[in-house]
């Protein structure tokens, strides 16, 4: 028997977070523009339209804190999956929208920082001197995958499998004891 045909079969965009961070700031900039006439209480982050099928955030500030000194340190944060349609729910006259599938809660964390809502390495955004600012803008890969699907069954389907497969680590299986203070000492980690 034949494989089914790739769901995720899009467009690997290699990113760096100042992409991310520029379409955020572009879209506060116009957000009555971009959000006008779509439907009440639909919710955006960064530029990206959140699914109804989404789940809220449930990342706490520890978890956004622990992003940002990761990518801060050059760890890998992964990548994030975004659908363009123009053929979804709140599109209208054929402006194209952006549906965030996966990395909600990442973008989360680094849109937070950005607006100052918690420190990391002990200051906030604001507070960060440019060149550091650059540093991890410039520096921190951030690649995203492009799909073109207007069936928003396809979506669901892609949301589930990408969010629900996995199995939740235990605390005895962290690789790190909880004292770091070994890792504070060589210039890493808190």
């Amino acid at each position: 028997m034949a494989w089914p045909k790739r769901m995720l079969d899009g467009i690997v965009r290699q990113w760096s977070l100042d992409t991310l961070y520029d379409r955020r700031e572009r879209f506060i900039e116009n957000f009555e523009d971009r959000t006008r006439g779509t439907p009440p209480g639909q919710q955006w982050l960064m530029g990206y339209v959140i699914p109804p099928f989404q789940r809220p955030i449930v990342w706490d500030e520890e978890r956004c804190v622990r992003l940002v000194e990761s990518a801060i340190l050059g760890l890998g944060i992964g990548s994030w999956v975004y659908n363009v349609t123009d053929d979804l729910p709140g599109c209208k006259n054929g402006e194209m929208h952006l549906w965030l599938l996966d990395g909600q809660q990442r973008l989360h964390a680094f849109d937070r920082y950005f607006d100052d809502a918690f420190p990391v390495f002990g200051s906030r955004w604001s507070e960060t001197p440019r060149r550091d600012q650059v540093r991890l803008l410039n520096n921190t890969m951030f690649p995203a995958i492009e799909t073109r699907h207007s069936d928003e069954r396809i979506l669901r389907e892609i949301y589930d499998r990408m969010n629900f497969g996995g199995v939740a680590h235990t605390a005895d299986q962290r690789a790190v004891p909880d004292d770091e203070e070994p890792l504070a000492t060589m210039g890493l980690g808190r």
